[in-house]
């Protein structure tokens, strides 16, 4: 906001863009920029064609899935199925969401994640 109010009052000669937020908005590429974003572009064929492995394939799977590395599998997991099950036990019990987050050292919003049944537990 504060970038838009200055471009509108000093209207400065060396930035072209005429919105803070959208510079391009109400303009058109000229053929020669369309040709050199074109050039720039043409080099970028990640993963065109490549062939993956059957190991691969199951593992794309799995993310798509959501069955990847969930709970204990998860080499940077805070969280054992044990504390969330200790988590929700406290919950039913009525005690705050942010004293269970500080004791378990994670965000109030994982604790409250797990209360509300976003987050699932590999069984």
């Amino acid at each position: 906001m504060y970038e838009q109010i200055t471009l509108d009052y000093y209207k400065p000669l060396y930035n072209i863009g005429l919105d803070a937020t959208s510079p391009m908005r109400g303009r058109k590429h000229t053929e020669a920029s369309k040709q050199k974003i074109s050039q720039a572009l043409a080099g970028n064929q990640h993963a065109k064609g490549r062939r993956y492995s059957q190991s691969e394939k199951d593992n794309m799977s799995n993310v798509i899935r959501n069955l990847g590395n969930l709970g204990d599998k998860n080499p940077s997991s805070k969280l054992t199925e044990q504390n969330v099950a200790t988590i929700k036990r406290l919950l039913r019990r009525g005690c705050k969401q942010l004293d269970i987050a500080k004791r378990f050292s994670v965000s109030k919003s994982m604790i409250s994640a797990i209360n509300k049944g976003r987050r699932r537990v590999v069984k």
